[in-house]
C-alpha cells in the first residue's frame, strides 16, 4: 500500500485530537477548580531531570510489525508541542535600572476592548525521518541477513526564542507588552528495522524518541521543567510500498493460529498474543 498525502492528512487529524487535548481543555477556564493540570499527554521531560526523581519519562518507544515490498521505505514523523510562555506585562510608568521603560508581570491587562491574559501556548513541532528497508530475497540488491538491524538516528533541536510585542491603546499610549519565551529542547529519534524470517519477509520496526535536553538538576517542579519538555509527543509511520500487520490480531500465517502452515512466529509475538488472550479471557461477558 502506498501512503498518499491524503493518508497523512487523515492520520494527522486523528493525532491532533490527542495533541491538542491538554492545550485546549485543561483547565476549561482560568478560574476552574477542575482539571487544573495541563499538558497531561505524551510529556517527555529531559533525561537528567527524569532520572533524578522527576515524575515524567524522558523517552517513548513504539514497536510494529510490517511486510515491506521490494524497495520499500519507512517514513516517519515525530510530532509534539513546544510550550511557549506568554507573559503579559503592564507598563509601570517608571524607568528600570537601565533607564528603559519599566514593566511588571500581571495576570491580565485590559486595553480598550482587548483583554490580554498570561498563559502557556503550544507551538507545533515536527521532525521527519525515514529508513530504506532491506531488499527482499531475490531482488536486485543483496538482502540483509535475518536478525541484522538497520539503524537510523535523527537528531533534532528546537532553539530558545524570545519575542516582545508592545501594547498600545487607541490613544497611542504604551500600556504594556507581551513577552513570549521558549526554552531550548534537544533530542534524538532512533529507528531500527530487523528482518525476522525469510519466507514472509517480515520486519520488526522499533522507534525510540529521547529528550536529551541539558537542564539544571535539583528540586525543579514539573511546571517549570515543561519548558524543556516535549508535550503530546507521538509518532506517525507509513511504509511505501508495504503493509503494517497487527500485533493483536495478526493473519494466521503471522500469528501461528488456525494452521496457517508457515514457520512459527517469533517468541516476542507469541508472548504478546498470549497476554492479550489472557486479558480477554479474564473479562466478564
Amino acid at each position: 500500500m502506498t501512503a498518499t498525502a491524503q493518508d497523512w492528512q487523515r492520520a494527522r487529524a486523528v493525532a491532533d485530537a490527542v495533541l491538542y487535548e491538554g492545550y485546549a481543555l485543561y483547565p476549561y477556564r482560568a478560574s476552574s477548580a477542575k482539571n487544573r493540570v495541563r499538558w497531561q499527554f505524551g510529556v517527555l521531560a529531559p533525561r537528567a531531570w527524569s532520572e533524578n526523581g522527576g515524575c515524567e519519562p524522558w523517552s517513548l518507544q513504539c514497536e510494529c510489525l510490517l511486510e515491506p515490498d521490494d524497495g520499500a521505505r519507512l517514513h516517519g514523523m515525530l510530532r509534539c508541542l513546544q510550550i511557549q510562555r506568554r507573559t503579559v506585562e503592564e507598563a509601570t510608568g517608571e524607568p528600570d535600572a537601565d533607564g528603559a521603560p519599566g514593566f511588571r508581570p500581571v495576570p491580565s491587562l485590559q486595553i480598550d476592548d482587548r483583554l490580554l491574559v498570561t498563559w502557556e501556548e503550544g507551538v507545533e513541532r515536527e521532525v521527519p525521518f525515514e529508513l530504506a528497508l532491506a531488499p527482499l530475497p531475490g531482488g536486485t540488491a543483496c538482502p540483509a541477513p535475518v536478525g541484522t538491524p538497520q539503524l537510523r538516528t535523527t537528531d533534532f533541536a528546537f532553539p530558545a526564542r524570545r519575542e516582545v510585542e508592545t501594547l498600545v491603546d487607541a490613544a497611542g499610549r504604551m500600556r504594556g507588552r507581551v513577552v513570549r519565551e521558549q526554552g531550548p529542547i534537544g533530542g534524538v529519534v532512533r529507528v531500527d528495522a530487523t528482518r525476522l524470517r525469510l519466507p514472509y519477509a517480515l520486519t520488526k520496526v522499533r522507534v525510540r524518541v529521547e529528550n536529551l535536553t541539558t537542564c539544571t538538576l535539583g528540586a525543579v517542579p514539573r511546571e517549570e521543567i515543561l519548558a524543556s519538555s516535549l508535550v503530546g509527543a507521538h509518532v506517525l509511520l507509513a511504509v511505501d510500498p508495504g503493509t503494517f500487520l497487527s500485533l493483536v490480531d495478526p493473519p494466521e500465517w503471522g500469528g501461528g493460529a488456525g494452521g496457517g502452515g508457515g514457520p512459527p512466529p517469533p517468541a516476542w509475538i507469541k508472548t504478546r498474543l498470549q497476554a492479550v488472550q489472557a486479558r480477554r479471557a479474564a473479562q466478564p461477558l
